[in-house]
């Protein structure tokens, strides 16, 4: 793939930002921008994951927002529930490149390695004045400093410095980010292009990375909690799970951990 693909993106960048979705909301709702844009900061105050959670960064994080118009983009309603997969298949093809090893998917927006975090991603979709908008928000540690981080950070997450990139000094921190940023962007754009073309379904590529495969799972949806058993991902993105009552497609929700 030709990084060419990188060149796609107008990239804005920001010192600091409350928070990289909030302001690509902003952006789209005052004058919807021209193209693919994404929004990067290099410190958030206000970080947001899914549902209420906190997303915790640093200096040695990597967060921004894509920000894309599925018209544009080719990009059915039907196919919109897909973006998070695609940016999650995005994100494992960069970092097994990086790291030479296999790592895991744990549905619908988090990665892993071992068991523990490295990215996460936030989809949401804003509808303004000219048409509905897909803000795709994505943190990858590179070398977050995790010592410092809350307690149940800290027991749960890793970085691409603790995986197997090694010790990124202080003052190629940036140079680093960019780097993974710009490669995220080609494979982005890349499956973008893929999924309005109807190219080989992500369920192929998820089948062999999917951490819930075969475990019991807990999701959460508003005041409900559906368990069962990981069974896989269907290709319209949703979650294959083997319930009390049988196989049941999972559309949304959070996966609760022990």
């Amino acid at each position: 793939m030709s990084d060419t693909y990188s060149k796609q993106w107008k990239v804005e960048r920001f010192d600091t930002l409350d928070s990289t979705n909030d302001e690509a909301r902003r952006r789209v709702l005052a004058a919807a921008p021209s193209g693919r844009t994404v929004i990067w900061a290099d410190r958030q105050t206000k970080g947001r994951g899914r549902g209420s959670n906190v997303w915790w960064s640093d200096e040695g994080s990597l967060t921004f927002t894509l920000a894309i118009d599925p018209r544009h983009e080719r990009i059915e309603p039907s196919q919109e529930p897909l973006m998070a997969l695609v940016s999650a298949s995005s994100c494992v093809r960069v970092v097994e490149r990086l790291l030479g090893r296999a790592i895991s998917i744990r549905w619908p927006n988090d990665i892993e390695i071992d068991g523990r975090k490295l990215a996460g991603i936030l989809v949401e979709r804003v509808e303004t004045p000219t048409g509905p908008w897909l803000l795709i928000g994505i943190g990858i540690n590179v070398s977050s400093n995790l010592d410092v981080a809350g307690t149940a950070i800290r027991t749960r997450a890793t970085s691409l410095a603790e995986s197997g990139l090694g010790r990124i000094r202080p003052d190629t921190r940036r140079r680093w980010r960019l780097y993974v940023l710009l490669k995220l962007l080609s494979e982005v754009a890349y499956q973008v292009d893929g999924l309005s073309n109807d190219s080989d379904p992500l369920c192929d590529f998820f089948e062999p990375r999917d951490s819930l495969a075969g475990q019991a799972v807990r999701i959460q949806q508003g005041e409900k909690v559906i368990e069962g058993r990981g069974c896989g991902i269907n290709p319209d993105g949703s979650l294959r799970l083997m319930t009390d009552g049988g196989l049941t497609a999972i559309y949304g929700g959070q996966v609760l951990r022990d």
